[in-house]
């Protein structure tokens, strides 16, 4: 676990260097935020942790500018980053950065209507899911059975500021869940079609499904040439570049 409020002196450094790091890939990719937690599962807000904080967030937010990046601070469900302890937190260090704004953290801690209306002139990104109120399972919206999140509601909260968000899925995998579903696409000698997604999104599911690892029903047969790809033989596929 990588911490910016971790005790151990050695092991926090460790933690800012592991950043730096992931931010090095700026350098290669373009990228506009990073996101970073204040602590982790169950951290209490403590003037020790709040100095740990600022101290990691000042050396990184350095080394992300010079590579063009901008750190986002998101609300978690702990202590130290609720929405009312960000501002606490800002107000203390005086530090301008802007906030991932994770609508599901929200719905466990003030809600989400409070998080928006505290949080609103520092929002630059979103990561949305949904849960229960209670744990953190960061379902798919409006379509995993357990979720409680009012999305008519909170879609009206996001399309309320001048400019639009980012609007970034942020999903766990759910064992024995047939993913992916309502997918349609054709692909023609020559084409090159990315796909792309956050973990539990369903590409190694339909990866499955295109190499014919995993058969489907003949309504929903991923065919070539005609024939589907899963009646197909492993040598058949291989030729085909399957």
């Amino acid at each position: 676990v990588i911490s910016i409020t971790e005790r151990d002196k050695g092991k926090r450094i460790a933690a800012v260097d592991d950043i730096k790091r992931t931010l090095e890939i700026a350098e290669y990719v373009p990228t506009r935020y990073l996101i970073q937690h204040l602590g982790v599962t169950d951290e209490e807000f403590s003037e020790y942790n709040v100095d740990a904080a600022f101290s990691a967030l000042e050396e990184l937010t350095m080394f992300a500018q010079q590579r063009g990046v901008e750190i986002l601070v998101e609300n978690t469900p702990n202590g130290m980053a609720s929405a009312e302890r960000l501002l606490t937190f800002f107000e203390l260090t005086h530090m301008e950065l802007g906030i991932c704004l994770d609508v599901g953290h929200a719905h466990l801690n003030e809600g989400i209507e409070t998080a928006y209306r505290l949080l609103k002139p520092r929002i630059r990104s979103t990561h949305i899911h949904d849960n229960d109120g209670k744990q953190d399972s960061h379902l798919f919206p409006l379509e995993a059975p357990g979720g409680t999140i009012d999305w008519v509601a909170t879609m009206d909260l996001l399309r309320s500021a001048p400019a639009q968000y980012p609007l970034v899925l942020e999903l766990k995998e759910v064992a024995g869940r047939i993913k992916p579903r309502r997918v349609s696409l054709q692909l023609r000698a020559g084409e090159i079609l990315g796909i792309a997604g956050v973990a539990g999104n369903g590409q190694k599911e339909l990866l499955a499904a295109l190499t014919g690892e995993r058969p489907l029903p003949d309504d929903q047969a991923i065919t070539n040439a005609g024939t589907p790809c899963g009646r197909r033989g492993a040598a058949a596929r291989r030729r085909l570049g399957l």
